[in-house]
């Protein structure tokens, strides 16, 4: 049972209630007051500095990174849709018909063709099973209209005979009128069925006119596929040459440097020396002339042997063909040898295995190569005049061929490599392959370093 609460009671807990809700204001205020004088300024007024702004334009340097761009740029497209990995020519180099100026990231063309293949392939499956299945379905649907129309014919055949046995009296108005229903029924089945036989023939004429086409495609593909192919071997080729020609033309053009620069220096010196010195006693100038006659007569052979070089690789050297004995030919080689080598220490043996016997050739430029391999390189003729070196120079025939043997040649020396011997080589090389002969060097033969020419006895330069 519930009790009064008295006023007195009621008055109490009120009163509680407000004095409870004064505290909490109470807390919260000091508290706001504790965090705003946390938060507030620490600086002293008398800490700070104030000052007038002025007016006008004001002067900021501000360093900044950025990227410089060119106003022009030339755009290469690839001609296939590849990703350009090196691109080997700028804007306004010339080049030839085969030259290459792209490098294709052939391996991602690769891939997509590929991927491609793949889903035509796919689609070319697709599209014989369904082949397939429509004509399965067309040759069924064939057999049901077949069926159909046997199944048309037979209930004419009952109808028209009920109608017969109605006009006589055999049969009722009512089967007549059910057999005409029947018939009616199967020849409008049929016809349906004619129609849908007609509707998936069509269907099976595009489906192998599409296959047509994607035949067609797919053949396409594996022909670029080819090119594709070949022209990533072309490039590499192509690349590989160009790479190696820039190798070779670089150190031909280190070593030529060199090589022209010290006879040169010599010849530029020593005349300097002449001419400053116009109190130089004779023997002295006799030296130095000697110097720069030696030195002279060094760039002139190099040079010579250059533009030689350069002519028969151009196919552009000019012969003076005549008919000589290659006896008498050789002879003369091995007199001249032995009129250079007075000084080196050189001996020359020569033997002949063929009695006279006449060619057609460059006597002149024949012998000079010959010559070559009978003599120190002109650049090792001091050093070599201390070595006692006998060469052995031998003649035979085999067949219809001339084979020059020069065994121990300083030539086909590894002692004497130089850039100027590299030529020679070259040289001798490209005069033997013009008349239709060999030239090949062993510089580690069994019997020592040995140089072989070959030379037909009817040559192809006739």
């Amino acid at each position: 049972m519930d009790r009064e609460i008295s006023k007195e009671e009621i008055k109490k807990r009120r009163n509680k209630k407000i004095i409870r809700a004064g505290a909490i204001v109470l807390i919260i205020f000091t508290c706001f007051i504790i965090v705003e004088k946390w938060l507030g300024q620490s600086v002293n007024r008398a800490d700070l500095t104030f000052s007038t702004v002025d007016r006008g334009t004001i002067e900021v340097s501000v360093n900044a990174s950025g990227k410089v761009v060119p106003i022009f740029e030339e755009i290469i497209n690839s001609p296939i849709n590849s990703r350009i990995i090196e691109t080997y020519k700028k804007s306004g180099d010339a080049v030839d018909a085969g030259t290459p100026i792209l490098k294709l990231d052939l391996q991602s063309a690769e891939t997509d063709y590929q991927k491609g293949q793949d889903d035509e392939q796919m689609r070319i499956s697709k599209l014989q099973q369904l082949k397939v299945d429509q004509n399965t379905k067309l040759t069924d649907l064939a057999m049901q209209i077949r069926v159909a129309q046997m199944k048309l014919n037979r209930m004419r055949v009952e109808m028209h005979s009920e109608k017969y046995l109605d006009s006589i009296g055999a049969s009722t108005r009512d089967n007549v009128h059910q057999k005409e229903m029947n018939y009616n029924v199967a020849r409008i089945e049929l016809e349906q069925q004619k129609q849908t036989n007609q509707i998936r023939l069509i269907s099976l004429i595009v489906i192998s006119a599409i296959l047509i086409v994607l035949f067609i495609s797919l053949f396409r593909l594996s022909k670029i596929r080819k090119a594709l192919k070949y022209s990533e071997s072309e490039i590499r080729k192509a690349a590989e040459t160009v790479r190696v020609t820039n190798e070779i033309k670089n150190r031909f053009l280190s070593n030529m440097s060199y090589n022209i620069r010290t006879p040169l220096n010599n010849v530029v010196g020593f005349s300097q020396l002449i001419a400053s010195e116009p109190n130089i006693d004779e023997k002295t100038r006799e030296e130095y002339s000697a110097i720069i006659h030696q030195s002279s007569e060094r760039l002139m052979r190099l040079v010579n042997d250059v533009l030689d070089l350069s002519r028969l690789e151009a196919k552009m050297m000019k012969f003076q063909i005549q008919d000589y004995d290659a006896v008498a030919l050789c002879n003369e080689v091995c007199y001249m040898a032995r009129m250079n080598n007075e000084k080196t220490g050189i001996q020359v043996r020569f033997t002949p295995e063929v009695e006279s016997l006449s060619l057609r050739t460059d006597t002149t430029r024949l012998g000079y190569a010959l010559l070559s391999t009978l003599t120190y390189p002109h650049e090792h003729e001091t050093e070599g005049q201390q070595e006692e070196r006998i060469i052995r120079f031998t003649l035979s025939r085999k067949g219809e061929m001339l084979y020059f043997r020069i065994l121990n040649s300083p030539l086909a020396d590894e002692a004497f490599t130089s850039q100027e011997t590299g030529i020679r080589h070259e040289i001798n090389q490209l005069l033997l392959a013009y008349f239709g002969g060999s030239y090949q060097v062993n510089a580690r033969g069994t019997e020592g370093p040995e140089i072989v020419f070959t030379y037909p006895i009817a040559s192809e330069s006739e």
